[in-house]
């Protein structure tokens, strides 16, 4: 398998940052969360360096998911998203 970069290493993270700020500034939480939402489902889908990177932390968190890599990725995608939520709540 050909070794792929992080989707974030190829994307604009100061351009991303930016829109956030700029959905918190004028829209608050209500629609700064949704955004990330599905940014973060995006990630969860096609990021797979970063999903393979916290596969063995979600296996042994979630011993019983661990043979369902649909329901790993599930768990990735509610990881990230908890993740977005603290930066944009910390924000």
């Amino acid at each position: 398998m050909k070794n792929q970069p992080n989707l974030s290493a190829t994307r604009g993270n100061s351009l991303g940052i930016g829109i956030f700020k700029l959905l918190l500034n004028c829209g608050g939480y209500r629609v700064a969360l949704p955004l990330a939402k599905v940014v973060t489902w995006f990630y969860a889908q096609f990021d797979r360096t970063a999903r393979h990177a916290a596969g063995e932390y979600l296996k042994l968190r979630f011993p019983e998911d661990a043979d369902h890599p649909h329901r790993l990725k599930k768990h990735f995608h509610r990881l990230i998203y908890e993740l977005a939520k603290m930066l944009i709540v910390s924000y």
